[in-house]
């Protein structure tokens, strides 16, 4: 931990990388990566090309990612503007979680294997590296490998990354990058490294953490330039060398800024600094969420815990909470906090804890599902970039600190063995994520007529295509097995609906299930635009029926094969002015 005179990191700490062997840090990651298998893998690995990881639709938009980032060199396309999405107009994928670095880094088993594969190998080895990351970064700074292994379970196992992991946010299981910058912060201030080598290194990993999530590098940049500011305050004679430490900093984002200026350009382009809706939501933690947790953990799963987490906002949507740490480790880092509470170090930690749990619970104070008081994110919450940012999220950088301070506690208390492996075995089972091996997993629904090749007789190749259910998901998946064989007048999960296809009713009619004034005209209108005359449709989906009659209204006709609904409308017709 950080020392109280001599400077950032104690006798121990110095003494870390010459004590840590290499083969404790392969057993480290090799122990994670048997825990993710053990606890999101089982349904995936006997069914491996037939299911993705993850519950919610985003998948397939990586999935879709990572297939397109092999596609547009290939055929020499931009591939930062696509116009198989929301054709005929297209989409600029600037803005989008487009995973850019993670779609390059799996390339070669993605040409091997395929995009599913692929993603799910992502799947389980991101939640390992990111715990075996903080494994290290804890092991660097309280300088013992045991307490270190407890500290990147916390991390990497956190009730933050089992949600992502339930809806396949590989944006966030992987967060590796966010341990290595604060090793190079601490390397810069132990003079360790030179300011060369350390702006050099840091401006790499803004450029890689961009490449994952945008939305990480913003929050990560925001609570770094928050450290920095405190720990001035803090150790107020070595402000100097802080100041020196932000200025490099500020440098390496420049650094990044150049090297990322094609794909800001596009940015830019797409709709401003800062101001477009990537990844906007509401989700905010609730105070009552900080020790009850969500059903993404095993005792989330018992229904008084259950009745409890039904009044946070996201209950429908787990994916977004992950406050929750649990009693022992709360415990753990107050007690080590208290013990050494005249230090600077624990007065830091404290500061930046807090500040970081206030942030989680956004513009308002929740106290079961109740809205109590405004919070200062109501002003903080409209700065470019993080205008808008989910901050629930911010429970990424929240287990971190706290799995620092308990393998902190862990490393320095003079308690037995026996106390410490009880406390380490009631952590890890207060931390279990849901048992249900299906909580963690997806059957991919593609139909016959994609898999058996059959699409090539009935569809025109470059076609413009509706599918419905509408921009769930479930297109992008048609469209890679398909080869990128058609365009799609849709999207899914790759930004926010473009404004020219939000004008359209039919388009809310689509999305939400609800009848327009003038629907079929506004149908056959919007087809006739967008030069759409083939309409696929799920026969799973639940207004199936009830959009194959729409159709047929409009006088389109109406065949079911090879396990999809296909609908062809009239030629002829002739686009309207809009």
């Amino acid at each position: 931990m950080v020392d109280n005179d001599t400077g950032f990191a104690n006798e121990r700490a110095e003494r870390s990388p010459k004590a840590a062997t290499g083969i404790a840090s392969a057993a480290a990651f090799l122990l994670y990566q048997a825990l993710a298998i053990a606890f999101y893998g089982r349904s995936l690995l006997p069914r491996f090309t037939t299911v993705h990881a993850g519950q919610s639709s985003d998948p397939t938009n990586y999935i879709w990612c990572m297939v397109w980032w092999l596609y547009a060199p290939m055929h020499h396309l931009n591939p930062f503007f696509t116009k198989l999405l929301w054709a005929p107009d297209g989409f600029n994928l600037a803005w989008s979680t487009s995973i850019p670095l993670l779609s390059v880094a799996a390339a070669p088993l993605t040409l091997w294997l395929g995009p599913i594969v692929s993603f799910n190998v992502l799947g389980l080895v991101l939640p390992a590296l990111s715990a075996w990351s903080g494994f290290w970064l804890i092991r660097r700074i309280v300088g013992e490998t045991g307490p270190a292994l407890l500290g990147g379970y916390i991390f990497g196992f956190s009730a933050f990354m089992a949600a992502a992991q339930s809806a396949g946010h590989i944006v966030f299981t992987a967060a590796f990058f966010i341990p290595v910058a604060i090793a190079l912060v601490l390397d810069r201030l132990d003079e360790r490294i030179t300011a060369v080598r350390f702006t050099a290194l840091l401006a790499t990993v803004f450029v890689a953490q961009f490449l994952v999530s945008i939305e990480v590098l913003a929050t990560m940049v925001m609570f770094g330039a928050i450290a920095l500011a405190a720990a001035a305050l803090f150790w107020s004679e070595r402000r100097a060398q802080l100041f020196a430490v932000g200025i490099a900093a500020g440098v390496a984002l420049i650094v990044t800024a150049v090297a990322l200026s094609p794909y800001l350009f596009y940015m830019v382009r797409a709709s401003g600094i800062g101001m477009h809706p990537v990844w906007a939501g509401t989700a905010a933690s609730d105070l009552v969420e900080f020790i009850v947790p969500t059903r993404v953990m095993l005792i989330g799963g018992f229904q008084p815990l259950r009745t409890i987490a039904a009044h946070y906002l996201y209950d429908s949507y787990v994916w977004d909470s992950g406050a929750y740490a649990s009693l022992p480790v709360i415990a753990l880092a107050i007690s080590f906090i208290r013990s050494r509470r005249h230090e600077r170090s624990s007065q830091f930690l404290t500061f930046m804890i807090a500040t970081i749990a206030i942030a989680m619970l956004g513009r308002h104070l929740r106290l079961d599902g109740r809205s109590v008081l405004k919070l200062p994110w109501l002003l903080i919450g409209g700065l470019p970039f993080i205008n808008n940012a989910v901050t629930s999220r911010f429970a990424l950088y929240y287990h971190l600190l706290l799995a620092l301070t308990a393998a902190s506690w862990m490393a320095q208390t003079r308690r037995g063995m026996v106390i410490k492996c009880a406390v380490t075995a009631l952590i890890v089972l207060l931390q279990l994520p849901n048992p249900d091996s299906s909580f963690w997993s997806q059957r991919l629904n593609v139909p016959v007529f994609f898999t058996s090749g059959s699409y090539q007789q009935k569809l025109r190749k470059g076609e413009t295509v509706v599918v419905l259910p509408y921009a769930k998901g479930g297109a992008l998946l048609w469209q890679i097995y398909s080869g990128m064989y058609f365009a799609l007048a849709e999207g899914a999960g790759s930004g926010p609906i473009p404004e020219a296809f939000q004008a359209w009713p039919i388009v809310g009619a689509f999305r939400s299930d609800r009848e327009v004034p003038n629907q079929r005209k506004e149908l056959s209108a919007f087809l006739s635009a967008h030069r759409v005359q083939t309409i696929l449709i799920d026969p799973t989906f639940a207004l199936a029926q009830y959009w194959s009659t729409q159709f047929q209204s409009v006088g389109a006709s109406v065949e079911k094969t090879d396990g999809i609904i296909l609908v062809r409308m009239p030629i002829g017709d002739e686009a309207p002015s809009r």
